[in-house]
């Protein structure tokens, strides 16, 4: 019987624990029925996963619209991605790609947004 981690989520799709304490992922056995809708639909009963405890790499992209302190915490989350084998691509500001690249060390691909984030700033602070 092949196990997996997930993590309970209410109706909404909201972590249980989240903000309120710190969220536990349970053990569940595949591809048993889920309390988790989409986690159900994720589950595998063709055996495409290698082995007990993996899951197949991933293509993921974070979309970071805002400043060098919002894209930070993404490149992290994404380099912690990578070393699991999965294909991250931050997508954010042209003016960050060197941040990315060099933060990253090569590990999380750029994708450039149009628009400049001194602009969007001024415009938001300008309009609060």
């Amino acid at each position: 019987m092949q196990v997996c981690l997930y993590w309970p989520m209410d109706v909404h799709g909201m972590i249980l624990g989240g903000l309120s304490g710190k969220p536990t992922p349970a053990a569940c056995p595949c591809p048993q029925a889920h309390p988790n809708a989409a986690h159900a639909a994720s589950a595998d009963p063709a055996g495409a996963r290698a082995a007990a405890g993996t899951v197949m790499p991933l293509n993921v992209v974070m979309l970071v619209v805002g400043t060098r302190g919002d894209v930070q915490p993404f490149v992290y989350i994404g380099m912690h991605l990578a070393r699991f084998g999965h294909r991250v691509r931050v997508a954010t500001h042209g003016t960050f790609r060197a941040f990315v690249q060099e933060l990253s060390g090569g590990s999380v691909e750029f994708y450039p947004l149009g628009g400049d984030p001194r602009a969007m700033i001024e415009f938001v602070v300008k309009h609060r």
